[in-house]
């Protein structure tokens, strides 16, 4: 199954309120990083992702480069060098994160350890995995 078709047929939240794709040079340009193909799509055609409790990081038109992908990306980066080339898309608590590459691939962060595992899965897939097993 893909994204696309799953978000169409399931009660998944996202936002009307999306930008535009003039605004992405403005996000790359905030975070330091390129976004991926799928993370520009994400944004475009999302603005965020939320379905039953799991709710991910997106960008929406009125809050721009104060959205929470945004905001938790420059927090990250200023607090924890190894993760200046990435995006947050997910914060599972605890100082447990999840950010995507300019490649689409997907991250562990764990804070405590300042530890960075590659999960050798890209955004969309780490989307529908995610919400396949809530």
């Amino acid at each position: 199954m893909m994204l696309i078709e799953f978000v169409k047929n399931n009660d998944v939240d996202y936002t009307f309120n999306r930008i535009s794709a003039d605004r992405i040079s403005e996000m790359e340009s905030k975070t330091g990083v390129t976004f991926g193909e799928q993370l520009k799509k994400y944004v475009l055609e999302y603005g965020y992702l939320g379905y039953k409790h799991i709710e991910l990081f997106g960008i929406n038109n009125g809050q721009g480069v104060n959205s929470d992908m945004v905001v938790k990306t420059l927090w990250l980066h200023s607090s924890f060098d190894k993760t200046r080339n990435l995006i947050a898309v997910e914060d599972q608590g605890d100082g447990d994160f999840y950010l995507v590459d300019s490649n689409d691939l997907v991250y562990r962060f764990v804070a405590g350890n300042n530890d960075i595992v590659p999960l050798n899965i890209d955004l969309f897939g780490y989307v529908l995995q995610r919400f396949l097993g809530a």
